[in-house]
């Protein structure tokens, strides 16, 4: 059986690690993006199925590099993961940075827009193909102080649904996995940075059903069953992954 290639950007966080793992177990071949590669190095330097790529994800040279490594290397392209993603400030809206605003948009839409676009061109050759895109449940509902990200968020959902309708034709899939609350570093920020606008303690964990945050692996499962040969029915999805919060 031939085996298949993924682009995973991003990769480099703790939800890209576990992305990238998920697939080693599916015997992909991997291509593992990041602006910062030193974690990437550590943990995949010796493993002959990880290409290491350093770059800012939003440098349209950075992607043509990606893409090209893969070409050259395995001559194809059968899943993107677009996970490169930043949570900018938490902040009221009249003290925003609007420069920090259009540098997280320029990493959390306009990336995906142009490497989808760019790695679709080399999917319709073959008729298949897998995008799958990191949104959030937060791109699903509002959150104060947060409109950046949220409203990013839900570009990345619409971005999806578009894509999902204009390469479906071509064989190729779009979905958009939406995680809740997970256990990780930008989790911790977020709840402090709300803890201090707040004046208390934030946490979420008690509005979820499950009583607790998700792990990076959980969120790593339902990507790798999105790139798995499983879903031959699913397009144009936002998929919830966050415990029964939102139900």
């Amino acid at each position: 059986m031939e085996k298949k290639i993924a682009i995973v950007s991003g990769a480099g966080g703790i939800i890209g690690q576990s992305i990238v793992n998920n697939l080693l177990l599916s015997d992909f071949n991997i291509i593992a993006s990041d602006i910062n590669t030193a974690v990437l190095d550590s943990q995949y330097s010796k493993n002959k199925k990880v290409t290491i790529e350093e770059g800012d994800i939003t440098d349209a040279s950075i992607q043509k590099k990606i893409l090209g490594r893969a070409i050259d290397d395995y001559g194809k392209v059968d899943v993107l993961v677009n996970n490169a993603g930043i949570e900018g400030t938490v902040e009221p809206i009249d003290e925003l940075d609007l420069n920090n605003v259009r540098k997280l948009y320029e990493v959390n839409v306009f990336s995906i827009i142009s490497f989808s676009g760019l790695v679709a061109q080399e999917m319709k050759k073959n008729n298949i193909g897998r995008i799958i895109n990191m949104a959030s449940g937060a791109g699903l509902a509002g959150t104060p102080y947060m409109t950046p990200y949220n409203s990013s968020k839900h570009a990345v959902i619409g971005i999806t649904r578009c894509l999902a309708l204009e390469l479906g034709p071509s064989g190729i899939q779009v979905n958009a996995v939406c995680p809740g609350c997970v256990e990780s570093e930008m989790m911790s920020r977020i709840e402090e940075e709300f803890s201090k606008i707040e004046g208390e303690s934030v946490s979420w964990e008690g509005g979820i059903p499950l009583n607790r945050y998700a792990k990076p692996e959980e969120v790593a499962d339902l990507v790798g069953y999105l790139a798995s040969d499983a879903p031959e029915y699913i397009n144009g999805q936002a998929l919830v992954i966050d415990g029964g919060m939102r139900a």
